[in-house]
């Protein structure tokens, strides 16, 4: 098949199957962009591939465990996020050196450069940010039913009608991408911690 451009427009997004052949052009921008990558697993489990995780190889953090020390959690392949990549130690170490001696602090470190693998803020004993409230867990965890900046949300009519009580929005289909989307503040999630008057939650942690 013809691989064709797709232009997704400031505070849009895409969605499409991870396998499928795409790539990000390579292009000059002027001005500063902030792009979000976001998964979606779709499953009839209970568990979430840190909890399966978890549940196979001794010393991997379940799910409330990751949320609890704010630790790294694992790709969705199951591997664990590196600092970089294994060749920078034989092709770029000085630049590795000098970006270790910049910008990583001695808590980060294993010897003189930064730690391939880093672990949790609790583990490091850094400052932790604010504890996830409840609706910012439930989004981590597999479920067809959620309550998001207040409002309760589910997927299916189903969910809906497990509710013991009345005031539970099903969810609406997609929208096609040319029509008109309401654009809100995308604050709340990009910053944990809460460093944007944007988020009405935000608290400073120092």
């Amino acid at each position: 098949a013809r691989m064709r451009s797709i232009e997704v427009p400031c505070g849009h997004m895409i969605v499409f199957y991870q396998h499928i052949l795409h790539e990000v052009p390579s292009q000059l921008i002027s001005r500063d962009t902030l792009r979000l990558f976001v998964g979606w697993r779709l499953t009839t489990s209970a568990l979430s591939l840190q909890d399966l995780a978890a549940r196979a190889k001794d010393g991997v953090p379940d799910t409330d465990a990751v949320i609890r020390l704010q630790a790294v959690p694992l790709l969705p392949s199951g591997q664990r996020p590196p600092m970089y990549a294994q060749n920078h130690r034989s092709f770029w170490l000085a630049d590795l050196q000098a970006w270790s001696d910049r910008c990583v602090i001695d808590q980060c470190k294993a010897g003189p450069l930064v730690a391939r693998h880093l672990s949790s803020l609790a583990e490091l004993r850094l400052p932790m940010y604010r504890d996830y409230t409840d609706e910012e867990q439930q989004v981590l965890k597999p479920a067809d039913r959620w309550t998001l900046q207040g409002e309760r949300l589910a997927l299916t009519p189903s969910a809906v009608e497990r509710e013991e009580d009345e005031g539970v929005v099903q969810l609406r289909p997609w929208r096609p991408l040319s029509e008109k989307a309401q654009r809100r503040q995308a604050c709340r999630y990009m910053l944990r911690g809460g460093y944007s008057e944007c988020d009405p939650l935000a608290r400073d942690f120092s």
